[in-house]
C-alpha cells in the first residue's frame, strides 16, 4: 500500500507503508526494539560470503578468466568492508545504550 504525503512540482510523492520510523516499535516492557539485530544479520551474511569466497578460491581446479577473477576479489573486499562496518555500527549501538 502507498501512503500519499503531498505534492511537488511533478506531481503526488507516495512511500509504501509499514516503514514508519516516526514511531519506533516497542517491546512488551514498553521499551524501543534496538536495531543490533540487523547488524548481526549483516555479520553473518558477510561472513558466509567471505568463507565462500575463500573456500572458493582455495578449491578451484584452473585459472578463471580475469574478468570474473576481479568480480571473486571485489565481491571478497566489499564483503569484508561490510564484515567490519558491521561489527563497528553494532558496537556503537551496544555503547550507546550503557
Amino acid at each position: 500500500m502507498l501512503a500519499i504525503l503531498g505534492t511537488n512540482l511533478t506531481g503526488w510523492v507516495a512511500r509504501p507503508t509499514g516503514f514508519e520510523h516516526d514511531h519506533p516499535q516497542m517491546t512488551t516492557a514498553g521499551e524501543p526494539v534496538v536495531g543490533s539485530s540487523r547488524w548481526i544479520k549483516f555479520i553473518l551474511m558477510s561472513g558466509a560470503v567471505i568463507v565462500w569466497q575463500v573456500y572458493d578460491f582455495a578449491t578451484v581446479t584452473e585459472a578463471p578468466p580475469p574478468a570474473l577473477l576481479a568480480l571473486q576479489y571485489g565481491l571478497l573486499v566489499l564483503a569484508v568492508i561490510s564484515l567490519v562496518g558491521s561489527i563497528v555500527m553494532l558496537a556503537r549501538g551496544r555503547a550507546g545504550r550503557t
